[in-house]
């Protein structure tokens, strides 16, 4: 049942990652001109509400949650596919949950770095679940995450950083 469980969530994030990849680069007003960056897209009811941040990475994307970072990866040529009207098989996915155990539900959420462009989704018929001006950002940083400690999470080029900041 547990197998069966996570098997359906990450099929869930896969089609919700590629759903919002897809809406993301055809609807932004701008190109990025700041290059291949992680940026974290704020959440402004595009997403389901415990999503705070999405970030595209490398083979997939990251989910910033209050309590938990949902890490969510793909095949490359079943985004391919799909992107050019394919058949894809969802099997190809997996999805890593990192749950903070014992955290509290952050005191502020600070973002720094903001890029310039911004993002715009208007995805299906229910303007309810429209955002636009949805801004990215090189640094988030979920303060007293723990009690007198915070997590920081830091695009790096490609690469993700996080650290514990006490």
């Amino acid at each position: 049942m547990k197998s069966t469980k996570g098997i359906f969530l990450g099929a869930y994030f896969w089609l919700a990652f590629l759903l919002a990849h897809v809406h993301t680069h055809a609807n932004s007003p701008l190109v990025p001109t700041t290059g291949n960056f992680i940026k974290f897209i704020e959440n402004k009811g595009q997403w389901q509400s415990n999503i705070l941040f999405k970030a595209s990475i490398p083979s997939g994307a990251l989910f910033i949650e209050e309590k938990q970072l949902t890490y969510v990866f793909v095949d490359k040529q079943a985004i391919h596919d799909y992107h050019h009207g394919k058949k894809i098989n969802l099997g190809k996915a997996h999805s890593i949950v990192v749950k903070l155990d014992g955290a509290n539900s952050p005191s502020a959420v600070l973002k720094q770095n903001s890029f310039s462009e911004y993002y715009n989704y208007f995805i299906g018929n229910d303007a309810s679940k429209w955002a636009s001006r949805c801004h990215a950002y090189n640094n988030i940083i979920l303060k007293n995450i723990y009690n007198g400690i915070d997590l920081e999470i830091i695009g790096d080029g490609v690469k993700l950083k996080t650290n514990f900041i006490v």
